[in-house]
């Protein structure tokens, strides 16, 4: 099986720095510390799920989500918001915007590795029963 491909996007320098070192060893990582980075690298890049932080600047998560979820060619990929923002009222924006998860910082390694893998893992099923329904 091909390995899997993986998109952070945060703009904590240290913590983008310390997800790609940890999930590496699972997935390729490409990352972007901004909005308009991680739009350039997607043009290049389709990853397998994407972890993004809500609160940044020039639009945050909410930006990022909707503009994937507009994209045939991203629409479902596996989102996971990973923010220091925990309410019940970012999470249900999170959520409505098109968010597969949504996990408050401060999250453990594994926390994080483990419902990236879930989220991808459910989607991957999902597009396999389709593929077959469709046959």
């Amino acid at each position: 099986m091909a390995v899997m491909k993986l998109m952070i996007i945060d703009d904590e320098k240290k913590l983008l720095e310390l997800l790609k070192e940890h999930l590496g060893e699972e997935f390729e990582v490409e990352i972007s510390g901004s909005v308009p980075d991680a739009f350039e690298t997607l043009k290049a890049f389709t990853p397998d799920g994407v972890i993004v932080d809500w609160n940044m600047p020039e639009g945050g998560g909410q930006k990022i989500i909707e503009a994937l979820r507009d994209d045939d060619a991203y629409e479902f990929i596996p989102i996971l918001v990973l923010t220091a923002y925990d309410t019940l009222i970012i999470r249900n924006r999170a959520i409505e915007a098109g968010a597969d998860g949504y996990l408050p910082k401060p999250a453990s390694l594994a926390q994080i590795k483990t419902n990236i893998l879930d989220l991808i893992s459910r989607q991957q099923e999902a597009k396999q029963l389709i593929d077959r329904l469709v046959k």
